[in-house]
């Protein structure tokens, strides 16, 4: 038996990757292959002023083909939606050969005839989205000789108006306590176009926060979010848990790694509002906060309205993805057991005569040794020692003062303590016949919510899969009950941290 064995959980850890939003792809009418070994999709436009979405890499190019029957100006503009894209425009006559090229946006003026637009990555690769628009050209009016220009009326003057007293501004008083405020920009925009929120924490008390969680929420039927960006306001390397986009809301959990925390009015993030349907939707985020203390208080807060404007297309909904079922392990076949094999009977032999029976000395008992000390944590801890074959020799679960005994023979041993969601302490102890050996006390990590051994990213991604849940217990760092940014203080308190700590 491993004494591994004893401390190990076993976590998955479900890596959720996708677009937020929905995406509607345009259907392929053609698909070539040029002498470099790239695919090129061929795809139609046919829609003025319309929105339309693809997927493009290093070998598959997007090419969208249309045709004037008049001359038009118009401006082309793709912009990424997903992965580390730099989108590469690239404009084609009837024949294949290039007219213009730009990054992300293309504007020219073209007779009638036939034309495509090419989409390529001049970098990286993921979904786009372009929007295709006629642009009125400028004219410029060029006078006519032969017109006799009327000369202008001149204007006569008016009487000079009597001003007014100019009315003196009433000051506004900032909010003096704790708040979150939300803020869009541009708080208009056509569907398909994008905007910023900017979420900030303002009038932070002296001492500063240790940790906060934000609950924002908006449209899902107006609007999608993405990108969402971690701001410097808890100090470098911050320790951060989410919980959606779905159902329009989502959580953000931030906490200050190793000390670190919120003590200056600044900005906590930033997300991008994507316009999916024409209408009006507020976005808000509201905020619960925490001075280390393990208590959470909300603050007061203020949010923004988004106009979405323009013709709306009908977007089908994505479609739940089922979540994959666990297949159970095979149960192990029961070997089959020996057909016992008849006894030979005994012969009788001879009763010997007995002997006189010799009268025992009494041999000495080797005394047994204790191995006590005391291993704190937020979890109940077991404390095991093993012999140098790593067989368990003893084991004992701490009391709730995370105090300890273990009575074993003389020798040597490894002792090892550990807690679920907790680094591990490893040390070697040397018990002698009849001794007593009293190990340091020591302070397990919470944190290590995976169990391999490092406070990591992975651990906090834990806490954002399963928040405001009871379960795994691993996550539950605190054991209130509740999964969420208590949990994930503590984590940061000991983030990067790796294990096991030494105990000698």
């Amino acid at each position: 038996m491993k004494v591994k064995t004893l401390f190990r959980v076993f976590m998955i850890l479900v890596l959720l990757a996708g677009i937020v939003g929905t995406i509607q792809h345009a259907r392929a009418s053609a698909s070539t292959t040029n002498e470099s070994g790239v695919s090129i999709i061929t795809r139609d436009l046919s829609v003025w002023n319309a929105t339309y979405f693809g997927y493009v890499n290093a070998s598959t190019y997007e090419r969208w083909q249309f045709t004037f029957a008049e001359p038009h100006s118009f401006v082309v503009t793709v912009t990424a939606i997903s992965g580390d894209l730099v989108p590469l425009l690239t404009l084609l006559d009837s024949s294949g050969s290039q007219i213009a090229q730009a990054t992300g946006s293309l504007t020219s003026t073209q007779p009638a005839g036939s034309y495509s637009i090419q989409i390529q990555p001049a970098s990286g690769s993921g979904y786009y989205m372009m929007t295709f628009k006629e642009v009125a050209p400028t004219p410029t009016q060029t006078p006519d000789p032969t017109e006799t220009v009327q000369p202008t009326e001149t204007p006569q003057p008016t009487e000079t108006p009597v001003p007014t007293e100019t009315p003196v501004p009433t000051e506004t008083v900032p909010p003096t306590t704790p708040s979150v405020s939300t803020v869009v920009l541009p708080v208009s925009i056509n569907i398909g176009q994008s905007s910023v929120a900017t979420v900030s924490l303002s009038n932070i008390p002296a001492g500063g926060y240790t940790s906060a969680e934000f609950t924002c929420s908006y449209s899902p039927v107006l609007v999608s979010v993405s990108n969402i960006t971690i701001a410097g306001l808890f100090g470098t390397d911050p320790v951060v848990a989410m919980s959606g986009p779905q159902g329009g809301s989502f959580i953000v959990a931030v906490a200050g790694s190793n000390g670190q925390k919120a003590t200056t009015d600044g900005t906590a993030f930033t997300f991008d509002v994507l316009g999916l349907q024409a209408g009006q939707t507020a976005v808000e985020c509201t905020a619960r906060v925490s001075k280390g203390d393990g208590v959470l208080t909300g603050i007061s807060s203020t949010g923004d309205n988004l106009t979405i404007v323009g013709e709306a297309t009908e977007t089908p909904q994505p479609t739940e993805t089922p979540v994959p079922t666990e297949t159970p392990e095979p149960t192990e076949t029961s070997e089959p057991t020996e057909t016992p094999q008849p006894t030979e009977t005994p012969v009788p032999t001879e009763t010997p005569q007995p002997t006189e029976t010799p009268v025992p000395t009494e041999t000495p008992q080797p005394q047994d040794g204790t191995v006590s000390g005391q291993v704190l944590a937020g979890k109940p801890v077991l404390v095991v020692l093993t012999n140098p074959d790593e067989s368990v020799a003893g084991s004992v679960l701490a009391n709730p003062d995370g105090t300890f005994s273990l009575t074993v023979p003389a020798g040597t041993y490894q002792i090892f303590a550990g807690a679920i969601g907790f680094l591990g302490a490893e040390g070697a102890v040397s018990v002698a016949e009849g001794g007593a050996v009293v190990m340091p006390a020591i302070t397990l990590l919470a944190g290590d919510i995976d169990n391999n051994k490092v406070i990591d990213q992975f651990d906090a991604m834990t806490i954002g899969m399963n928040y405001n849940a009871a379960s795994p217990e691993a996550a539950d760092l605190n054991s209130d009950g509740v999964i969420n940014v208590l949990d994930l203080e503590l984590l940061a308190q000991n983030y990067r941290a790796t294990g096991p700590l030494v105990w000698q």
